[in-house]
């Protein structure tokens, strides 16, 4: 319907063009966050009455008011753990577990696995698996899985595996005291296989459920970065890169030229101004020794509001080593330096489960492997794998494994450098296995070979190393521990050209805070991205 037919219906050019406004303005509110929707409350308020005054026609009203409206209605409706419809989302995680355990007992005994004792009864398995979910759904309470909200990230995901985890601990010893049923110790381990990947897609799929009929539940979290220098530019775009749930904005001295991408508000005098203005909730300062006066103060004003905080230290100035309090002779001393956790029984079980692991992989991804091999030959007649040497465990140098993905000819002009997002060297099928990181798996058998690590710093070539340990502080430290297919900086997006500081920093604290469980963690992050994201290049 037209202008011309609005105003024929009886509205002013005034209440028409407020109309059309509002038309545009519903919809494009609804698709970039809110950022007026009290505006638009009003105006919708204010258009419904005419509608209805007025008498107009439905079509008009659907038209011009009921389609935007509905949009509005849908953005600014919020689904948190607190809300009453939150609370029903978390509770339905206690029916999805049973049936998840109910799948599990009809696998066990309805399927290949075979019963010499006979089958059990349903109903004495239906109430053991009611109280496990009711179990389940507290352990999660009390571990704050529902303080997270419902947006589905690889924190969440590890939160509730390992919570699932621990909960069957429990029930395993729980089980060793009671003795009047036998349950089945297969369907025992069924229900902790079914429960990880099941939990985790249910929770996806709640995430993209509230995302449809709650758009507003979804709020970008507006963080604000304090300094205008090289450390505090770094951040802004490395976060602007790999999350993109957030609303970034950035103030400091005006005097540096910044690109004009980047979102500045003004200078650092602005602060308790903007971060009223603009609802910050969470500030990161990356200001040099010379502003520490103005760190003070906004860290004070953070405290008085607040408003979360975090200090971004000049990394050639404070490197990542571990502080311990002690003595010396009666003395007490804070030591400052490396004792690093790298050795010992975990260490020696890592060795056993990464050859263990790697093995099983190679054998369960060859049909894979034989496919790959065959496309790769098909495109262009040239190798399928590519032989690189890299820097290991305390220097040693070594050839890495992987499916060739950039033309035989790619480095001859160009010298060796790192690869780019959309690199032109790439081949077809070398695309498909770079977004996919399938071109790592080979590496599975410099794993076997104890070259490798599943999880570690990702080794790097001798001539970039060599270049790296003269410029960055404590870059040697990584080769400490093997190399790994996979690591806590590539967990957090720092890969490809990420400013190769930022990844030592990551490294560094991998090493130094290395553990067991740490190596699962990032494990599983590392799948849960390649599942859900899929980023690598």
């Amino acid at each position: 319907m037209s202008d011309e037919n609005v105003q024929q219906a009886g509205f002013t050019q005034q209440s028409t063009q407020r109309l059309t406004n509002f038309r545009s303005d519903g919809m494009q509110t609804f698709s970039s966050g809110l950022n007026s929707d009290f505006h638009l409350f009003h105006e919708s308020t204010f258009l419904l009455g005419q509608c209805v005054q007025r008498k107009k026609s439905l079509t008009l009203t659907r038209h011009y008011f009921l389609t935007p409206a509905f949009a509005i209605i849908r953005a600014l409706m919020r689904i948190t753990p607190q809300s009453w419809t939150g609370k029903l989302f978390i509770l339905a995680d206690i029916p999805v577990m049973f049936l998840i355990l109910l799948a599990a007992y009809f696998v066990r005994f309805h399927t290949i696995f075979p019963s010499p004792l006979g089958i059990p009864e349903l109903n004495l398995y239906m109430a053991t698996f009611l109280l496990i979910s009711i179990m389940l759904f507290f352990l999660f309470a009390l571990n704050g899985v529902y303080q997270k909200g419902f947006r589905f990230t690889p924190d969440l995901g590890w939160d509730l595996s390992k919570n699932i985890f621990l909960g069957f601990l429990i029930l395993s010893s729980l089980a060793f005291f009671y003795r009047e049923e036998d349950f089945s110790r297969t369907t025992f381990l069924i229900s902790l296989g079914l429960l990880l990947p099941g939990m985790n897609l249910f929770y996806y799929f709640k995430n993209l459920t509230i995302r449809i009929i709650a758009p507003g539940s979804f709020r970008r979290n507006n963080i604000m970065i304090i300094g205008t220098g090289d450390r505090a530019l770094q951040i802004y775009e490395q976060l602007k890169q790999t999350q993109k749930n957030l609303n970034l904005s950035l103030i400091g001295p005006s005097t540096v030229e910044l690109p004009s991408d980047v979102n500045y508000l003004g200078p650092l005098e602005k602060f308790k101004v903007l971060i009223k203005e603009y609802v910050v909730d969470q500030v990161i300062v990356a200001l040099p020794n010379s502003s520490i006066k103005h760190a003070v103060k906004i860290i004070e004003e953070c405290e008085s509001r607040r408003i979360k905080f975090s200090v971004v230290p000049d990394l050639f100035e404070v490197v990542t080593k571990q502080v311990t309090i002690g003595e010396v002779h009666g003395v007490p001393v804070v030591s400052v330096g490396s004792n690093l956790p790298i050795y010992g029984l975990q260490m020696k079980i890592r060795h056993v489960l990464d050859f263990l692991i790697s093995l099983a992989s190679l054998i369960v991804l060859s049909p894979l492997f034989f496919t790959i091999a065959v496309l790769i030959k098909l495109e262009d007649r040239g190798p399928i794998f590519y032989f690189q040497d890299r820097v290991g465990l305390d220097g040693e140098i070594f050839r890495i494994w992987k499916f060739r993905s950039m033309r035989v000819d790619a480095e001859q002009q160009s010298g060796p450098m790192w690869a780019i997002k959309g690199d032109p060297r790439w081949t077809k099928m070398g695309t498909i296995l770079r977004k996919t990181s399938i071109d790592e798996l080979p590496q599975l058998y410099n794993v076997l070979k104890g070259e490798m690590s599943l999880v570690g710093p990702r080794p790097e070539r001798p001539v970039f190393v060599n270049e790296f340990k003269e410029n960055i502080p404590g870059y040697m430290l990584r080769h400490k521990v093997r190399g790994g297919l996979t690591g806590w900086s590539q967990c957090n997006g720092l890969r490809g050209q990420t400013p190769i500081e930022d990844r030592t920093a990551y490294d560094l604290y991998y090493v130094e805070n290395w553990s067991l469980l740490f190596d699962l963690r990032i494990l599983f992050q590392t799948v849960f991205k390649l599942v859900f994201i899929q980023s690598g290049y």
